[in-house]
């Protein structure tokens, strides 16, 4: 049979202040929900390449292929994945001009912010 252990009030309110202060202090939360929207970005960025910018591209250096992903080059009998590496660069390319232009219209924190 297992026992119920008391444990008093004070310990549970006490560590429970202690971990809202970590998580307070260190920004755990702003961290989470940045995550969560960082991931969605780079989901509808990935969907904005692959079903808008890929078939324009392909169709401007005139590849029979519909997306630029399916590009393949023939090089000593061996199939390279030439349009996965541009479809990836290019995907790259948006992301960082768009971090970039972030960085600039946001505010940056001030010194007395810095937790580290």
């Amino acid at each position: 049979m297992i026992e119920k252990i008391y444990i008093p009030g004070d310990i549970i309110s006490s560590e429970y202040s202690k971990f809202y202060k970590f998580l307070i202090d260190y920004h755990i939360v702003s961290i989470g929900m940045a995550f969560v929207i960082g991931n969605q970005v780079n989901t509808l960025f990935g969907n904005l390449m692959e079903d808008i910018i890929s078939p324009i591209i392909a169709k401007l250096i005139g590849s029979s292929e519909k997306r630029v992903e399916d590009i393949k080059v023939n090089l000593f009998g061996t199939k390279i994945l030439l349009g996965k590496f541009i479809f990836n660069l290019i995907h790259f390319y948006i992301v960082l001009l768009i971090l970039y232009y972030l960085s600039k219209i946001l505010p940056l924190p001030n010194e007395k912010d810095k937790i580290i």
